[in-house]
């Protein structure tokens, strides 16, 4: 089972000073979030996490495509993100945003051990599009 960040954990990252989080608000659930790690001229995306009744609604979709655009409003160049090897679903949301896989990470995850698949995104072409 994959571990949620803990509340001391979310804290953490809104008081660093160095990122961006985004949160889906559904009703009064907070359905989702995005958390990056912005460093420019890179960020780095470090959780995407949607709760399991709200999946498949395309609030995953939304919360990237609107960090996206933030970061690319930032000057920010190229955005990375680590992934699961077997989280085919995940590979394929960052594919479908314009990810691509760059590297491995060997036994870069616990519980189950298993690799990382480094993926990357060009965010000087997204900028040129605008």
């Amino acid at each position: 089972m994959l571990s949620p960040w803990s509340i001391r954990q979310l804290e953490a990252e809104l008081c660093h000073g160095a990122g961006l989080l985004l949160v889906a608000i559904c009703g009064q659930t907070l359905a989702g979030y995005v958390a990056y790690r912005v460093l420019p001229p890179e960020a780095e995306l470090l959780r995407l996490v949607v709760l399991p009744g709200y999946r498949r609604l395309g609030i995953a979709t939304s919360l990237l495509d609107k960090g996206i655009q933030s970061l690319v409003g930032q000057g920010i160049a190229v955005c990375f993100l680590e992934v699961r090897g077997s989280n085919q679903s995940a590979r394929a949301l960052y594919g479908h945003c314009g990810f691509m896989a760059v590297g491995m990470r060997k036994s870069y995850y616990h519980h189950p051990e298993e690799d990382a698949v480094v993926m990357q995104l060009d965010m000087n072409e997204l900028a040129e599009g605008i």
